[in-house]
């Protein structure tokens, strides 16, 4: 992203860090989210885990996850 968008990489700290934050790490074998609020979150890496392993059936979450494109087409995300 840093080097896609360099004017635009901060946008994505916040998507990024919740990302992190759902992921269970290796040392504590626990998502840092699960660690501080005491329960799992279902955010979109678990969805999109779900959408690849056909835990979940992709036209249901089709219209949740078409915003990224468009978002990428919108003209505030292309102009540097």
């Amino acid at each position: 992203m840093c080097s896609e968008k360099p004017r635009k990489w901060h946008r994505c700290i916040n998507v990024l860090l919740f990302e992190y934050r759902e992921a269970p790490q290796e040392s504590t074998q626990f998502a840092p989210f699960e660690l501080l609020y005491g329960h799992t979150v279902h955010g979109s890496m678990c969805v999109l885990k779900e959408v690849w392993t056909k835990e979940l059936e992709q036209d249901k979450v089709k219209t949740s996850y078409q915003y990224v494109p468009d978002l990428r087409n919108t003209k505030d995300w292309n102009e540097h």
